[in-house]
């Protein structure tokens, strides 16, 4: 079965997966990869334009109380363990590498916990 994946805007960040999700294992494929998607953004916020609406202003949106209502503190949790997630699965993992995923996570951290 192929899997498209089709883009919701111009900037690229967002993206349809165009398949049948009948299946429990492609479903579970895509949800890895939206969550894939939503980490690549708040990676690469720090180096995008401080203008609205930003790469994080739908998931923003999405996770707040409004909709998801993930509250502030678990985001704690979750950096916790994506750095767990990188030490386990990189040679090179050293306190410089979790010192730089700590600030690269931070500004966009702090723009979703602003947004709840």
């Amino acid at each position: 079965m192929p899997v498209e994946l089709l883009p919701l805007d111009a900037s690229g960040f967002g993206a349809v997966i165009d398949c049948d999700l009948a299946s429990a294992e492609v479903h579970a494929l895509a949800t890895d990869l939206m969550h894939a998607l939503h980490c690549h953004r708040l990676l690469i916020f720090p180096n995008q334009a401080r203008t609205e609406p930003s790469v994080l202003t739908r998931v923003a949106e999405r996770h707040s109380r409004r909709d998801l209502d993930i509250p502030p503190a678990l985001y704690a949790p979750f950096i916790e363990s994506l750095i767990a997630t990188v030490q386990r699965n990189d040679p090179e993992f050293s306190s410089a590498v979790e010192r730089a995923w700590r600030e690269t996570l931070a500004p966009g951290v702090a723009y979703m916990q602003a947004r709840y």
